[in-house]
């Protein structure tokens, strides 16, 4: 959340343009949630995230700008890739790179492809092979995304890990027999 609120504020410095950014990307990923949910019950057509970001962008900017302003299709894109460029914890990068001298490192998200490829430039994460749901056509937890991996990876599920601060995930990746570790954060340790 922090990350997206200081892209935004640092774009309306140069637009001159008045937005209250904290509700906004609050409700961004609201929104995001819902329309994930709505593509996993069959309620809508497979999207990419940043479809989807782009989408709720346009329904949302509206409701929080303060003045008379419209995004062009041009910033909307411009904003919409704030999530390419979002800071990890301060510990992930060390952390990543001390796993990746023992284990093959990957990831395994809802995010579409540009958007992981663009994560692990910026933040100069050591991700050695990426799974996105994208290539499934499928949103976690549904088991296709785990599946891809497991096939990707060409190993057995009790030799996978998934570690992840979203319950729902472990639970769908421990169903496959993955072992799980749940990375607890709190507010302060964030920042």
């Amino acid at each position: 959340e922090d990350s997206l609120v200081a892209q935004g504020e640092k774009w309306t410095q140069t637009q001159g343009v008045g937005v209250s950014w904290r509700p906004m990307v609050r409700a961004w990923i609201q929104d995001h949630s819902i329309s994930i949910e709505r593509i996993r019950s069959g309620k809508a057509p497979f999207r990419l995230v940043d479809q989807i970001h782009e989408d709720s962008l346009r329904k949302l900017f509206p409701k929080y700008v303060k003045t008379n302003f419209s995004l062009s299709e041009m910033q909307v894109l411009e904003i919409s890739r704030f999530w390419h460029r979002l800071e990890p914890w301060k510990d992930v990068k060390s952390g990543l790179e001390r796993l990746a001298s023992d284990f093959k490192l990957a990831t395994l998200s809802n995010a579409n492809e540009a958007l992981l490829l663009d994560l692990a430039k910026f933040a100069e994460l050591p991700w050695q092979i990426h799974f996105s749901a994208e290539k499934v056509e499928h949103y976690k937890p549904d088991f296709q995304v785990y599946e891809s991996a497991e096939r990707g990876l060409n190993l057995p599920s009790v030799q996978l890990m998934l570690v992840a601060s979203h319950e729902y995930d472990l639970k769908a990746a421990k169903s496959r027999g993955w072992q799980t570790a749940l990375v607890l954060r709190t507010e302060k340790q964030i920042k």
